[in-house]
């Protein structure tokens, strides 16, 4: 497979480096042509062709209206997904610059924190014009848990709950539409204070106040690490956020309301995405303290500081 890879996307052969074994595909850098890209390998029993075709359709969609995404790169032979044995495999330009350095304060601030809800209004709004595809998850009253969890006991009927709030949610064109699920500060590079969005594998048909939430979620886990001392960081990073947000849309009171519903279900995505991937033998002080951590905050229902 790694010759064909290396033919098929002109692979400089020594630069081919796997960068990290991820929740849902395996993920390569490599340099072509002078230049340094992604490459995603994805199981055919994760995603259907179809479901790719309809991710990449989107990014290239998104680019189109000015957002600045890492967008897909065609094989050889003119293909943007290419079929081997029982994979799907593309590429990507790598976005440029880095992650935001959440420990550097002259980065981690206020002013970011306005850019980073820019850009997630901007993707939000040009959601609104994307057309509906059947080829992406999308959330109804028949399909409700697009996570697809395996829970049982106490934490099983946290989610149910949660589940049953989301029917009362408004579904129009100003509250949902297609989304990228895992927008956190781990999916996008910062450049010269722009903001490249990347990993759209996930995309679904959901609130957008869920892709507020998973910001707000990953930004508050991090910063309260670093930066015990910011009393106020909650507060203070979900008004800057929506204060940029509101420049490129509309933001209702009912958005607003869903993000605590979202967060909970954070906490539940994460306490079951660990459990299956970390080794339970193994286990870091940190890994074991944030593991009881987020079964605290599930069996309790504890809410996160917002307004």
């Amino acid at each position: 497979m790694k010759k064909e890879l290396i033919r098929l996307y002109n692979i400089n052969k020594d630069s081919l480096k796997q960068m990290t074994d991820g929740f849902q595909n395996l993920v390569y850098s490599y340099e072509s042509t002078g230049e340094e890209r992604i490459l995603r390998v994805t199981s055919m029993t994760k995603r259907s062709y179809a479901m790719i075709e309809e991710e990449l359709q989107w990014i290239h969609y998104l680019s189109e209206k000015g957002i600045s995404v890492a967008g897909a790169i065609p094989s050889i032979n003119g293909n943007l997904i290419e079929m081997m044995d029982d994979f799907y495999v593309t590429a990507f330009h790598k976005a440029n610059g880095s992650h935001v350095h959440v420990d550097d304060l002259a980065q981690w601030n206020k002013s970011f924190f306005e850019k980073w809800g820019q850009t997630v209004g901007k993707l939000h709004n040009a959601s609104k014009s994307y057309p509906i595809s059947k080829n992406r998850p999308t959330w109804s009253k028949q399909n409700r848990d697009l996570y697809q969890f395996q829970l049982e006991g106490t934490i099983k009927g946290k989610y149910e709950k949660l589940l049953k709030e989301l029917d009362s949610f408004e579904v129009t064109k100003d509250t949902f539409g297609l989304v990228h699920f895992d927008l956190h500060q781990g999916n996008f590079f910062v450049h010269d204070n722009d903001i490249t969005l990347f990993d759209f594998d996930d995309c679904s048909y959901y609130w957008f106040a869920h892709d507020i939430a998973v910001s707000y979620y990953h930004a508050y886990w991090q910063s309260t690490s670093w930066h015990p001392e910011w009393k106020t960081f909650g507060e203070d990073f979900l008004h800057s956020f929506l204060d940029g947000y509101k420049h490129q849309n509309t933001l209702s009171d009912e958005m607003i309301k869903h993000i605590p519903t979202f967060l909970k279900i954070r906490d539940i995505f994460l306490y079951q995405l660990f459990q299956e991937k970390w080794n339970h033998d193994q286990l870091l002080d940190w890994q074991k303290e944030k593991l009881d951590e987020l079964l605290f905050n599930i069996e309790n229902e504890v809410t996160y500081p917002i307004f």
